[in-house]
């Protein structure tokens, strides 16, 4: 008997109420059973303890959960991306996760079939990566947390050798049965016959290994998947044929009998070719996804010290390297230009064809490409920091996590093949009884074992969503994750905010109102003071006017922000307070001063921003903001398909009103704070609507994230895109119509391959079982049920790439 071997665990506990009381703490995880050297840091969360007995770990870390969880603490998550090597079918996807899910520690798993990749989510400390590899082979699976392209490439070039041999055995084995049975072209010795079907074979058995091997292991494991019913099939064929060989060889029986030698190899060879073009057809399902990753060139031209050009790897570059982008080529990283002026072609990232002018000190992203001048960049990001990382990391996001509608194809696949099984027997049973010497006995059951092979269920929502946010990241719409893509076909309510989405968001300084005694220049000077840290775009207009103007700014000793509201400032001992009129009126005003702000604000119809110094009215900025080409259009497109949209703005009614009888919004919510864009957005859900907020700023961030799906501009704030759904990375709203049509789109693609995935297994196994045989002398053999059931994976994939032919939603602007 082994002796007890001790583990220490060390990990973080959180306390969402404030600091963590260490001695409650120690005293709950000390009464513990099998634990010893509790020791916990009550400042920094960190626990310290030994499990006694490594045999009892599961449950000991069980037992930590749970005390932790009572006491109302949490553990901080860590996660990895593994890719799993001999996932078969559908049936993988649930053991694989229902297995890890068991595992004290591991929050989450996410196995994607398609791509052969899994996502695991654990508390850190209580479980650990070095772990994580041993235990998905504990399941029955190898990982490995990473395989590179040659490691893709080998694996290809061993299915191809595979294929070939069975290719060219299965060919001849054919061409005796069918030149020996069907043609009678030709007579051979019924026991020399066998023989040479039988040493042909062999080989065909050797290229389909891993499918026997695969079958073995999750026998082991008291598992079933693709591979038993296809170890089953061909195995059963070849078995019984090897007896009826063994019999005529050594004239123990039939001398006639029937071996099916032919039977096992086509099956084989078959489901190799099915795996050969599912492969292919899988690998550009992923590239059409993922291949953005290719823009980046793997060599560039690098400003040495001295001024010289070097080349170098795109792996090599450091921040504030200098690098040379000549016409035509690609920008290697995110950066700056400090010298030159050129068009970048940036429809990869934002989904307009027309190039954009660039000139030092405009900011450039890596992918893109310069089209006609030279440039010197200064790199600002590089590897996992870039621009294009993030959205390649985005569309991996979205293919890892799954739609509501791909977990229940997932159970489904998971009891299909135990229910295939007994189908096969209860077939083979009465067929044994209805027709005891007839050839459906062997043919029939292994017909349905093969037939039914739920891999088309297992790709059909999985392959659909790869290839479809994969089209989507290209045509500048990122989603989050794939149930997105489900729920936005759903939407009916779409709320937009106004300024920097609906309008331009780069608004310019039209008028300033001064109050009577004031000066004008004075007015603009303690505004621009005021909004000199504010990232707002009415802050951003105020400053650029008080530049071109010359103005100097004062120091600002203290600054405050009210999102969506205003700034107050203290400025050469003075209240500054500047913003929106309630905000303004909130610091003190006279009654006369109130009605000069309400009726400033009727007679302008447009953006006003007022301005108070200890509370006294010293005058207005009237702002204009025009609207985004194709807005309209936009608005018109969704009203049309019968949705609900909405206007909902911190600025002024009258403002509002103007804007959205311009665009054809019949309802308009203003003056709104974040707080009431929260409100509005929970009444709106609350109604059962499926409500999409679309905005850009940061007083959009909590309306985003409340929201059923939040959509972002990829021009706006970078807290705005953390809290969205769906991050739409060019200026055009054209993008939000983009991210319908991708979600509708693939939706379809879902459901025409559920369908054919679940209608040719409804079809083909009573076909298979043998049912029109006895009225019409017809069957379908097991050779064509592989062909069938290989055929059909392939059918599912290529119908998910025609996704790759989808374009974008671009408005004509006349």
């Amino acid at each position: 008997m082994k002796d007890a071997v001790p583990e220490t665990i060390d990990f973080r506990i959180i306390n969402p109420k404030g600091k963590t009381d260490a001695g409650r703490v120690t005293e709950r995880l000390k009464a513990l059973p099998g634990l010893s050297d509790v020791a916990v840091d009550g400042g920094s969360g960190i626990v310290s303890l030994q499990v006694n007995d490594t045999r009892h770990r599961h449950e000991a870390v069980a037992a930590i959960l749970a005390e932790i969880d009572r006491a109302g603490l949490s553990i901080p998550p860590t996660w990895a991306e593994v890719d799993i090597l001999n996932m078969r079918c559908a049936g993988c996807v649930t053991t694989l996760e229902n297995g890890l899910k068991r595992i004290p520690g591991i929050v989450d798993v996410r196995v994607n079939f398609a791509t052969q990749t899994g996502r695991i989510e654990w508390m850190e400390g209580i479980y650990n990566r070095a772990r994580l590899l041993e235990d998905i082979k504990h399941v029955g699976y190898d990982a490995v947390f990473h395989v590179d392209d040659r490691a893709e490439e080998r694996d290809d070039k061993k299915l191809r050798r595979d294929l070939a041999l069975a290719v060219a055995c299965t060919s001849i084995i054919f061409v005796l049965h069918m030149g020996e049975h069907l043609f009678h072209l030709f007579t051979v010795d019924h026991a020399v016959s066998a023989l040479v079907q039988l040493a042909l074979t062999l080989p065909v058995l050797y290229a389909g290994r891993m499918f026997f091997i695969d079958a073995a292991e999750r026998l082991r494991h008291l598992q079933t998947d693709m591979n038993s019913l296809i170890a089953l099939g061909s195995g059963s064929a070849f078995v019984y044929s090897l007896a009826i060989t063994v019999q005529i060889v050594f004239g123990n029986g039939d001398h006639m009998a029937d071996v099916y030698y032919e039977t096992t190899a086509m099956i084989l060879t078959f489901i190799l070719i099915g795996k050969y073009l599912e492969a292919r057809a899988t690998r550009e399902a992923r590239d059409a996804a993922t291949g953005i990753s290719a823009l980046i060139p793997q060599i560039v031209t690098r400003l040495s010290d001295d001024d010289k050009e070097e080349e170098i790897a795109v792996g090599d570059l450091q921040l504030g390297d200098k690098v040379i982008v000549r016409p035509g080529q690609s920008i290697p990283a995110d950066g700056v230009i400090i010298d030159g002026e050129t068009a970048v072609d940036e429809s990869l990232f934002t989904g307009e064809s027309m190039p954009v002018a660039k000139r030092s000190p405009d900011t450039v992203i890596g992918g893109t490409v310069n089209l006609n001048g030279g440039i010197t960049v200064s790199i600002t990001r590089v590897g996992s920091g870039t621009v294009l990382a993030a959205m390649i990391r985005m569309v991996r996001e979205a293919q890892t996590n799954k739609a509501p509608i791909q977990r229940l194809a997932d159970r489904v696949a998971g009891v299909f093949v135990p229910i295939v099984i007994l189908t096969a027997l209860v077939t083979l049973f009465v067929w044994a009884i209805a027709s005891p010497g007839s050839k459906m006995v062997l043919l029939a059951p292994v017909a349905v074992l093969l037939v039914a092979c739920p891999c088309a269920l297992g790709l059909a929502t999985p392959t659909a969503i790869l290839v479809g946010t994969g089209r989507a990241a290209r045509m500048g719409v990122l989603f989050r994750n794939g149930e997105i893509l489900e729920r936005l076909n759903k939407a009916d309510c779409f709320v937009f905010d106004k300024t920097g989405t609906l309008t331009d968001g780069r608004p310019r300084v039209e008028k300033i109102i001064p109050a009577e005694g004031i000066a004008p220049d004075d007015i603009l000077q303690l505004a621009a003071s005021a909004e000199q840290y504010s990232e707002h775009p009415y802050g951003h207009a105020i400053r650029e006017r008080a530049m071109v103007e010359g103005v100097r700014l004062s120091v600002a000793a203290r600054h405050e922000h009210t999102a969506g509201q205003g700034v107050l400032a203290e400025i050469d001992g003075h209240k500054i307070a500047v913003g929106r009129k309630t905000y303004v009126m909130s610091q003190g005003m006279t009654d006369e001063q109130r009605a000069e702000l309400a009726l400033i604000e009727q007679q302008e119809g447009a953006p006003v921003v007022y301005i108070t110094r200890d509370g006294s009215y010293l005058g207005a900025v009237v702002l204009a903001d025009t609207i985004k080409d194709g807005a309209a259009n936009v608005v018109q497109t969704l009203l049309k398909q019968g949705c609900e949209v909405i206007m909902l703005t911190g600025d002024n009614r009258f403002v509002a009103a103007t804007i959205a009888a311009r665009l054809g919004i019949r309802r308009v919510e203003a003056e709104a704070t974040p707080e009431k864009k929260l409100a509005t957005i929970d009444s709106l859900r609350g109604a059962e609507f499926t409500t999409v907020m679309v905005g850009d700023g940061v007083n959009d961030a909590a309306a985003l994230a409340s929201a059923d799906i939040g959509i972002s501009l990829g021009t706006g704030a970078d807290i705005a895109m953390r809290a969205s759904d769906i991050t739409i990375t060019g200026r055009s709203l054209d993008g939000v119509l983009t991210a319908v049509n991708v979600s509708a789109a693939t939706l379809k693609i879902i459901k025409q391959n559920l369908f054919w995935a679940f209608f040719y297994n409804i079809a083909m196994i009573p076909f298979a079982a043998g049912i029109l045989y006895p009225f019409f002398g017809v069957a379908l053999s097991p050779a064509l049920a592989a062909a069938a059931m290989a055929l059909s994976s392939v059918f599912v994939v290529s119908n998910s790439l025609r996704l790759r032919n989808l374009q974008p939603f671009v408005t004509i602007i006349p």
